[in-house]
């Protein structure tokens, strides 16, 4: 049985209208059609013709003719380009087609006049200052050795604050789409964005574009103006010592290029076609970049030059298609930095940062559509691999394909604005067919079953920072913000709200009034009970929110020593210490098990919070590895080193000489780095006098059973409690 079109794959018409569930169809006629394509797909699979076989795929992806159909059942749009249409220098309407670019005139105009003033600044100020320091005035004097060596600082100082420059320009609209100021190092010569592959190309055009617009310009009788150029600049360093020829090397084919390529190409093309149309654009930059050189001699052959530069970048740039709609492009953008920290291992990303920053527009609809994306993965990825519509295109990214095919499918439906847009639409029917059998693979008839549980289905809890507010404060305003607000029954400072509730832009979350924390981890300090005037040492501090409970609870009376070794982590513990005004903070950047516990700087600590690192297993039922990879697999040799080290910390935070209280807690649901842990220290802590100690008398959920004492150690169950998964033990002496 052989189909001509993806039409011909008779399949029920998908409800775009609701974000979390596909309904097979209810109307009469429609109920009537997917009864047809059950009975279809039986006998296609009886006659071992799988939906989208080798074959079917084929056969969806030949050149076609579509007509949408409005409510009137009248032909509203037409389109007729070629599925898996491939496009390159010949191309001109991609050619034509603007770039997205985020910021508007004054930026653009504020970065070149800041270049500018750069590349001015370090040629006639700053080295000549540096000069006059080490005792060099005369610079025509130098030897040709001197010369290139100067040169050579020079191009890196103008190299640095040029990209400086672009960087402080741009830095607010950061994340960047994937076509503006980006490029992979590491795939050099990978088809289509191979950078150094079009490089090259542009290397190889320029002697043969600059010779025939030179001689062009001679025979309309242009007359070379005298006075030097650029090139009899670099001839007169040119010396054939090693020295010379390596700096003139970095300074012509390294850095130059570099600077350039990402000032004039990168930011003020793609910046320009935003106000004129790309050919426009890639001459007018040109242009600046002919000027640029400050050489009236080569100012035609130079802007000869920057123009095939610039038509050589375009369809490099171009690789790759973006999403045209904000929201889209950015979730594809937080979703592809998601997945590359999740493949790499790589902690600091999440979804939140990366989608609720300041720089983002559209800050909730671009968290729903890259969380629903995200629950939808799974979903997504094998109605690609079925439908083959990455492997028939090689310009649309995996995450742009997941959030566009998320939004044709479940979420609020998708108008084919760019090339991209139109690529999925145009595959709609393979991408409909591909789902069906998804779901029929999985026994299911609605792809909300088979969805993992998020943070979204859960009630959300906020602590308030009793340094700056008190909870009755709270919970008033908090009730004319959201509504529905309650105060936790077991931790007087925590209050329950509604999981609708998004408080991320909240003024009181912004100036450090109230902390956005789950209740288990909220947990450990109220575990600890410390009182005020006393020392309290986090060992394992950042970000700082446990930190700052603990400071609340003292009421900034007493100290705590809040210790982490990461710079990057160590720098948000510090920003969060001094929002919540925990000014009883004391932070130390250092490896707590390299401090020194029995000297005389930590002998008035009297309680120690220890949360280590740890798996995160009672996290991921909430967070991003849980969406990515929802498989069970446990990575048993990362589970024995961080067990280790965790026990290394509990033994050393008990040589602290005067230690009363010490509260163990991870966000693990594994035995091992929970009551294992603990077994392995009691030893030791009954040989100092410390014994195990419950904290909530009245929590239902406590330790492995197959564990000693397990009764007096805490346990937060993700779906039974509605926080994260928690253990905790205190010890008490």
């Amino acid at each position: 049985m052989q189909a001509t079109s993806c039409q011909q794959h008779v399949c029920p018409r998908l409800n775009n209208r609701s974000p979390a569930s596909i309904s097979l169809i209810s109307s009469p006629a429609r109920t009537q059609k997917a009864a047809v394509s059950r009975r279809l797909h039986s006998a296609q699979q009886q006659l071992g013709c799988l939906i989208c076989s080798k074959k079917r795929r084929e056969s969806c992806l030949l050149p076609r003719r579509c007509i949408k159909l409005g409510s009137s059942k009248q032909p509203i749009e037409e389109v007729t380009e070629e599925a898996g249409q491939k496009w390159g220098v010949f191309q001109w309407r991609e050619y034509n087609r603007p770039w997205q670019v985020p910021w508007g005139g004054l930026t653009v105009a504020a970065g070149m006049v800041g270049w500018a003033v750069s590349f001015l600044g370090v040629a006639l100020v700053l080295l000549p200052a540096v000069g006059s320091l080490v005792g060099v005035k005369d610079f025509t004097s130098m030897s040709a050795t001197d010369k290139s060596v100067y040169a050579l600082a020079n191009q890196i100082l103008e190299t640095f604050a040029g990209l400086g420059i672009v960087f402080l320009a741009t830095r607010k609209f950061m994340p960047l789409s994937p076509d503006i100021l980006k490029f992979d190092i590491r795939e050099p010569f990978a088809k289509p964005r191979g950078w150094l592959a079009w490089g090259l190309l542009g290397v190889l055009l320029s002697p043969l574009v600059v010779g025939a617009a030179a001689a062009a310009f001679s025979l309309l009788g242009y007359d070379e103006v005298n006075g030097k150029g650029t090139v009899d600049g670099v001839a007169q360093i040119l010396s054939l010592d090693l020295p010379s020829f390596a700096s003139l090397f970095g300074v012509t084919a390294v850095l130059a290029p570099i600077l350039e390529e990402t000032v004039f190409r990168g930011f003020l093309l793609t910046s320009l076609t935003k106000f004129m149309p790309t050919w426009a654009a890639v001459i007018a930059s040109s242009v600046a970049f002919g000027l640029a050189h400050l050489s009236v001699r080569d100012l035609p052959q130079l802007v000869v030059l920057g123009t095939l530069l610039g038509f050589v970048y375009v369809p490099n740039a171009r690789a790759f298609w973006t999403c045209s709609s904000v929201v889209d492009r950015q979730a594809a953008h937080a979703l592809e930095k998601i997945l590359e920290a999740h493949t790499t291992r790589r902690h600091g990303v999440s979804l939140k940062s990366l989608t609720l920053g300041s720089n983002i527009e559209a800050k909730k609809a671009t968290y729903a559509v890259t969380l629903e994306s995200l629950k939808h993965l799974q979903v997504i990825d094998a109605i690609l691999e079925r439908s083959q519509l990455l492997q028939d295109c090689s310009q649309l990214t995996r995450s742009s394909a997941v959030v566009l095919v998320y939004e044709l499918l479940f979420g609020q439906g998708m108008r084919p604005l760019g090339p991209a847009e139109r690529h999925v639409q145009k595959h709609k029917d393979c991408l409909e067919a591909a789902l069906f059998a998804e779901l029929q693979d999985r026994g299911v008839q609605n792809v909300s079953e088979i969805l993992p549980e998020t943070e979204e289905s859960r009630p959300r809890s906020v602590r308030v920072n009793t340094i700056k507010l008190t909870v009755a404060a709270a919970t008033s305003r908090l009730q004319a913000d959201v509504g529905s607000v309650e105060p936790d029954d077991l931790l007087g400072d925590v209050l329950i709200l509604p999981s609708s509730c998004h408080l991320h832009d909240h003024p009181w979350v912004k100036n450090g009034n109230l902390i956005l924390q789950s209740k288990a981890s909220c947990m450990p300090a109220q575990a600890l009970q410390p009182k005020p005037g006393w020392t309290v040492m986090d060992c394992c501090a950042a970000p700082g929110n446990k930190t700052t409970h603990v400071a609340a609870m003292l009421d900034n009376k007493g100290e705590v020593i809040a210790v982490d070794r990461d710079p990057q982590r160590f720098k948000r513990l510090k920003a969060n210490a001094e929002l919540a005004g925990a000014t009883c903070i004391r932070c130390i950047q250092d490896d707590f098990l390299k401090l020194d516990l029995e000297g005389a700087e930590f002998s008035s600590v009297d309680g120690v919070l220890l949360d280590p690192s740890c798996s995160g297993s009672g996290t991921t039922h909430t967070q991003l590895d849980r969406l990515l990879s929802p498989s069970e697999d446990i990575d048993e040799g990362r589970l024995a080193s961080l067990a280790s080290f965790q026990e290394k910390a509990m033994r050393h935070a008990f040589k602290l000489p005067n230690l009363k209280r010490l509260v163990y807690s991870t966000c693990s649901l594994y035995s091992n780095e929970g009551e294992e842990v603990i077994q392995k220290v009691m030893p030791l802590a009954t040989q100092l006098g410390f014994k195990l100690q419950d904290p909530f008398p009245s929590w239902p959920r406590r330790g492995h059973r197959e564990f000693l004492q397990s009764d007096l150690m805490i346990r937060a169950d993700p779906k039974l409690d509605h926080t994260d998964g928690f253990f905790l033990a205190l010890f008490v002496r």
